[in-house]
């Protein structure tokens, strides 16, 4: 036998009807939340960055045996920053050097012109600076106080003119 449900008031119904939507968009609203928690953790994953006080403690790390700092980094470099992708292997990296070693950079990289220079597609951390990324590609007179090089290994350098700070990019691949 076949039994009925007897109808709401519509004060009831209403009420029903609303409690039933505000559950299924705490349902969406949470999935939505794990899917950009989900994401955000696996960026942060692929990223890892790293610090050194030196060039000797960044080579007893291993960095640049694994790739991550290139092999003409100056003895001299300190103060290093470094963030790479494990998916993509695009490499940042930042350090201080004596101005007096700048051959260890110009022997592995020539010289080149701003309209030449091919920028990352986002910036290595909060130490990048904004100019170096491809968002900022039309403030190319902005990087006229950098000497700009490529270098043999495919990646870029940017260096302040009185050789201070050194700016490293690789794009991978």
């Amino acid at each position: 036998m076949l039994r009925c449900l007897r109808p709401l008031p519509p004060g009831r119904l209403a009420a029903a009807i609303l409690t039933r939507a505000v559950a299924m968009m705490k349902v969406k609203s949470a999935l939505g939340l794990a899917v950009v928690l989900l994401t955000a953790a696996c960026e942060r994953i692929e990223m890892a960055e790293s610090v050194y006080p030196d060039a000797r403690a960044a080579i007893s790390a291993g960095a640049i045996q694994r790739g991550w700092i290139p092999a003409f980094l100056p003895s001299s470099a300190k103060e290093i920053n470094e963030k790479h992708n494990l998916d993509t292997n695009e490499v940042w990296l930042r350090f201080s050097m004596d101005p007096n070693e700048r051959s260890s950079i110009e022997k592995s990289c020539r010289q080149i012109q701003p309209a030449e220079i091919i920028l990352p597609r986002k910036g290595g951390g909060d130490w990048w600076p904004e100019v170096f990324t491809e968002k900022r590609r039309n403030a190319q007179p902005q990087l006229g106080r950098y000497v700009l090089y490529r270098c043999e290994n495919g990646g870029y350098i940017a260096v302040e003119e009185d050789w201070r700070r050194v700016f490293y990019w690789h794009h991978g691949g």
